[in-house]
């Protein structure tokens, strides 16, 4: 059970005095119409996919930033140790380390990139040689980087985005892998564009590495002001599903240069062993017309503006991506799957919380509560959820004795499954101290983050779920 006050160190920054009666504020809102309130939560919820890529590629931005901060510290810490400058760090464990490209070298890479390259190899040459040794330059900084990662205590506090999930249909639809895989990726396919013949390497050595732990579902999502013929190959594909040979159907499709035409179909199905009389008899009946469309139509709602685009347990990846890409998002998948029943992580959609404040007291305006944007909870263990508290100017106590407390009740609800213990942390904020030895009001600002902790019973339902509750604050009138 939650305790009905939680002690908030503070490090001699405010101090509890008698409790005011206390009114609502409406936390995490974004807007009011007539006197109804839209949650930020609510707008996050509906850009979906849109904002999780966007969260995506700003977290991808601050990491390749906070790497590189990283090795510039780290270069500095070892040019310091050895009583060097980073120029002659640098010179001595990597530039004299890598030896130029020669002339044999520069032959041998024209020869195997002839049909890339524009020229001869005598004109080409000194190019070549320079591109051949800034890749061993490079190659050579990564290892001794590594080696200096590898030696020094280096802990990364950078918060990764929340994890969306969307909810794709594949009743039905044909797949590659284990039936019970795991690792669902759905893939959203034009069969005429280039990408998505670009990317089949990539799915094919996924499929050898990882085997029966994932399973690769097929959605249609012809572009037709692209393609315009393509949404005819995915009819005819629906086609081969009748005949159990969409796959081999798919592979042919994706190997040769785009073409519906009803004799490249139908050579197509003679080679992939259908019979052709039927191929064509479906094909010319329509009949999966709609099946195509409502798969593109989902495709839209989700979001999806180009092929190929993937799900990975419904986790979105656009593009013609490397094969690290999807094994990132795979092994964490399959890690979180291999945990123990009672430790399954279960994702939550957005928190809501309310802060309250006293009338009379301080402005409405200089408290807020953030919380999370999203919540991956684990049954039968303990989960931890972070808020962020905004103090702004205006916020005050009254006290005539200093204290390093300051208490907060708050009340959580969680459904479904009971609270089996929870613990609420308040970090040290962040903003400037004061003493209350000299004087009795203090006005302050700033922000820092809440840390709860709960538990949930293994038995818990997993499904639709939210915290919420409410934060009170007393204060008191300047």
């Amino acid at each position: 059970m939650l305790p009905s006050t939680i002690a908030v160190k503070t490090l001699g920054v405010v101090a509890l005095i008698a409790p005011i009666t206390l009114r609502a504020q409406e936390g995490n809102k974004a807007a009011e119409v007539n006197g109804a309130p839209i949650l930020a939560a609510e707008v996050d919820a509906k850009l979906g996919n849109n904002l999780a890529q966007l969260q995506q590629q700003i977290y991808n931005l601050r990491q390749q930033q906070l790497d590189t901060m990283i090795d510039q510290k780290l270069l500095e810490d070892e040019a310091a140790k050895q009583g060097v400058t980073i120029s002659a760090l640098v010179q001595a464990e990597i530039t004299s380390h890598v030896p130029q490209a020669t002339s044999e070298d520069a032959a041998k890479f024209f020869k195997d990139n002839s049909e890339k390259l524009k020229g001869d190899l005598p004109s080409l040459e000194g190019q070549i040689k320079a591109f051949l040794t800034a890749q061993r330059m490079q190659v050579r900084q990564r290892e001794y980087l590594q080696s200096l990662r590898s030696a020094a205590k280096i802990t990364i506090f950078l918060p990764r985005p929340p994890i969306y999930r969307s909810t794709i249909s594949i009743e039905g639809a044909p797949f590659r892998g284990g039936a019970s895989a795991p690792v669902t990726i759905a893939e959203f396919f034009d069969f005429h564009c280039p990408f998505c013949r670009k990317v089949q390497p990539v799915l094919d050595g996924l499929r050898v590495k990882y085997g029966a732990k994932i399973k690769i579902v097929y959605r249609d999502f012809p572009l037709d002001n692209l393609h315009p013929h393509a949404r005819e190959a995915a009819e005819a594909s629906h086609c081969a599903i009748e005949q159990g040979r969409f796959w081999e159907f798919h592979d042919l499709l994706f190997k040769n240069d785009p073409d519906s035409s009803r004799d490249t179909l139908d050579r197509f199905a003679k080679e992939v062993g259908m019979d052709v009389a039927a191929f064509e008899a479906c094909r010319g009946s329509g009949k999966y017309a709609a099946s195509v469309k409502t798969s593109a139509q989902e495709g839209t709602q989700l979001g999806i503006t180009g092929t190929p685009t993937f799900f990975v347990n419904g986790r979105i990846l656009v593009g013609a991506q490397p094969a690290d890409a999807f094994m990132r998002i795979i092994d964490e998948e399959i890690a979180a799957a291999a945990a123990p029943v009672d430790e399954q992580r279960i994702a939550y959609p957005p928190s809501s919380l309310k802060a309250e404040q006293p009338q009379g007291g301080a402005p409405d305006t200089v408290l807020g509560v953030i919380a999370p944007a999203g919540l991956t909870a684990k049954m039968g263990g303990v989960t931890e959820a972070r808020l962020r508290l905004e103090i702004k100017p205006g916020f005050h106590v009254n006290s005539n004795t200093p204290s390093d407390e300051y208490l907060i009740p708050l009340k959580l609800t969680w459904n479904p499954g009971p609270l089996e213990s929870t613990e609420v942390v308040f970090p040290a904020p962040q903003f400037e101290r004061f003493s209350f030895s000299q004087q009795p009001i203090s006005v302050f600002s700033g922000a820092f983050d809440v840390i709860i902790r709960f538990g949930t019973a293994a038995s818990a339902t997993p499904g639709p779920a939210k915290i919420t509750g409410k934060i009170s604050y007393f204060l008191a009138q300047n």
